[in-house]
């Protein structure tokens, strides 16, 4: 089950019980037990009485809860997938990924360049748009497959460098795709190319060491490696002497390696890092915010995103 198909009912569960165990009211952490009585299942330390456990066993299968036994009644694990879910109003990876990029893409809109020598002809910037063109691109092919309908009306609409219509136009494609992902009903493309409606099937694992995650159709996988591969093609484009470019890269490459560790990094210590790179090569560190923070889904954790975004805000 997709998390986007669960009821509104059964994400307000999810939300009390995640809220329970941060206020330590359940019995033991991280555990919602239960007691049959009088025809109904009691929620040890939530005050709650459910008919039936089916609205668990939802969260079960959408991966936010383990069913356990231990003497009659069953009892439910949660899972960190649920605190994170709950965090992000059950925003999956995919849906915060393609919010991010629609965000980016007005803001390229927004922020338009004059042609130089030629007055009045207004275009979108040309280094922001193509960036955020190769990032729309990755990530449909990632999510929908090469050959998928989504990909050829995206590459359809026009050079965007040229006219900010145009840019607008491969906007609305992303939204088309928000929609369906907003509903949990995907379009997507089987063996024989004939389309067909089912539920997004990502299967991930945490970023940890190989940080691998596949997609779709499981054909696709993805490191840590990836989202930082843009910054070090820049270190060795850039203009800086060969002794500093390496003292940014050593840099870059802390960032990445407290990157692997996922939700467990150390936050103080990657925002130390990021800030200090920013310092020290400020077009480097818009680089590697933006692969941190637009690369590929799951191959940086949300708590990793999170403080991306923070100190790109932030004047250092």
């Amino acid at each position: 089950m997709n998390q986007n198909t669960l009821t509104e009912k059964q994400k307000e569960l999810l939300r009390k019980i995640v809220e329970a165990d941060n206020s330590g009211k359940l019995p033991e952490s991280s555990i919602v037990h239960t007691m049959r009585g009088d025809d109904v299942y009691n929620l040890l330390g939530l005050g709650i009485k459910l008919q039936s456990l089916a609205d668990l066993d939802a969260l079960c299968d959408a991966g936010f809860l383990v069913k356990e036994y231990k003497g009659s009644d069953p009892q439910y694990r949660i899972k960190n997938q649920a605190k994170e879910a709950v965090a992000n109003d059950f925003r999956g990876p995919e849906l915060q990924q393609i919010d991010l990029l629609i965000a980016k893409g007005q803001e390229v809109i927004n922020n338009p360049h004059e042609v130089p020598g030629m007055p009045g002809f207004i275009v979108p910037d040309p280094d922001a748009c193509s960036e955020w063109m190769s990032l729309s691109l990755s990530f449909l092919t990632r999510l929908c497959g090469q050959n998928h309908p989504y990909i050829k009306e995206f590459q359809s609409k026009g050079d965007p460098n040229w006219s900010i219509d145009s840019l607008k136009a491969h906007l609305g494609v992303l939204k088309a795709v928000h929609q369906d992902l907003m509903q949990g009903i995907f379009v997507q493309q089987d063996a024989g190319n004939s389309p067909q409606e089912q539920p997004i099937n990502f299967i991930f694992q945490a970023p940890i060491l190989n940080s691998t995650f596949i997609a779709g159709n499981g054909n696709t996988q993805i490191n840590v490696h990836s989202i930082f591969e843009p910054a070090y093609k820049a270190i060795e484009k850039s203009s800086y002497s060969e002794e500093i470019k390496a003292e940014i890269k050593a840099k870059v490459q802390e960032v990445e390696t407290e990157a692997r560790k996922g939700n467990a990094a150390d936050e103080a210590f990657l925002a130390r890092r990021l800030r200090n790179l920013k310092r020290m090569a400020p077009d480097i560190a818009e680089v590697t915010l933006a692969g941190i923070i637009l690369g590929p889904i799951g191959a940086a954790s949300m708590t990793i995103k999170k403080i991306a975004e923070k100190v790109k805000k932030e004047i250092v």
